[in-house]
């Protein structure tokens, strides 16, 4: 397990053992500690679960993977910060997820 999982594995919810989602509040702190790591941010994938399935919100994703790292987590948090009222679970896609 990479050190973002294994800090965060109690705040997650892993769905069918290899996507690993957090709520927007713990995807800030993802992001953070990924910034503080040196990991770079490729993007943010969104999910709602509906029952035992998620659903993916395309529309709500993002790409980081063209932007300088310091400009992806500023972009990662603005965004997140962004959907945090809404009933959704977050993918944080960094270097070496």
């Amino acid at each position: 397990m990479d050190l973002v999982k294994e800090m965060f594995s109690s705040k997650s919810v892993i769905y069918k053992d290899s996507i690993v989602l957090y709520s927007p509040q713990d995807a800030v702190h993802v992001v953070k500690y990924c910034q503080t790591i040196c990991k770079q941010i490729f993007g943010l994938d969104v999910f709602k679960l509906v029952g035992d399935e998620i659903q993916p919100f395309l529309e709500l994703s993002t790409d980081y993977s063209c932007d300088e790292p310091i400009k992806a987590y500023e972009k990662a948090i603005m965004h997140i910060s962004e959907l945090s009222d809404r009933n959704i679970y977050l993918e944080v896609v960094y270097d070496g997820y």
